[in-house]
């Protein structure tokens, strides 16, 4: 599925569950729980993997790939880190898009 669909079809689902109006914490607050979520999953996985319970042939293949993604996640989140310092205490929840 190319990206863009599947940014419509994540966006368009979450709205339909959750309403039209965003509530809750700033969107840049959730993305950094996301990238978190993100970390956790990858390293799971490379755990897996170096246990040999990967699916896949090449499992060091994988590994790599999947250091790769965990530093360019942490990376992302580095950098999240820096814009969450600019936001105001009072501004972290209920924030809304409309």
């Amino acid at each position: 599925m190319d990206v863009l669909d599947a940014i419509r079809i994540k966006y368009s689902r979450g709205k339909d569950v959750n309403g039209e109006v965003w509530s809750g914490p700033r969107p840049i607050v959730c993305l950094h729980d996301e990238i978190i979520d993100a970390i956790v999953y990858a390293e799971l996985e490379y755990g897996s993997c170096a246990e040999g319970n990967s699916e896949l042939d090449d499992p060091l293949c994988l590994q790599d790939s999947l250091k790769e993604i965990i530093t360019s996640l942490l990376d992302i989140r580095r950098g999240l880190v820096v814009l969450l310092q600019g936001i105001p205490d009072s501004e972290w929840d209920n924030w809304d898009r409309a």
